[in-house]
């Protein structure tokens, strides 16, 4: 095991920004420990330090353990029919009070610890903390809804 620091900005001047190793999130200038050669499988992301070097106690975030639920959206596979009534729709996965759970079409969402939901009769977006449960955006469309989640990464 040798042990990095997660570098603040790459060769270019770049800002780095976070790692992520299962449900830990490091930040820049943090230090951590890994079997892998980090230093050469992100390059300029990664300077390795002394193995005496104090490890930092890493952000613990949503695990992936649990289970994917399928993106409405997805392609019609050839020879299955798009009315098929076993196929899942938006109306038919995780409808709640705010509307339909489509965080999994929002991937900075959960990195964010925030719900996105979308309510097909006022055809409205809402975004949601995690943690409070307060309303944080309502959009109309997810063009804005990506945007507002890039701006709340950096």
């Amino acid at each position: 095991m040798a042990r990095y620091r997660l570098k603040e900005q790459d060769g270019q001047g770049n800002k780095t920004g976070m790692h992520r190793v299962g449900n830990r999130r490091y930040r820049a200038g943090q230090t951590l420990e890994s079997d892998q050669p980090l230093d050469k499988l992100f390059k300029n992301k990664f300077d390795r330090v002394e193995d005496t070097a104090p490890l930092s106690r890493p952000e613990i975030v949503r695990s992936f353990d649990r289970p994917s639920i399928p993106n409405p959206r997805a392609v019609v596979k050839p020879g299955v029919e798009k009315d098929n009534p076993s196929t899942p729709t938006r109306a038919k996965l995780g409808k709640s009070l705010h509307g339909v759970d489509v965080t999994d079409e929002f991937r900075n969402a959960e990195l964010l610890a925030m719900k996105v939901y979308h309510d097909p009769k006022k055809d409205m977006y809402r975004v949601l903390d995690n943690n409070s449960g307060e309303v944080l955006k309502t959009a109309k469309s997810e063009k804005a809804v990506q945007k507002f989640l890039k701006d709340q990464i950096g």
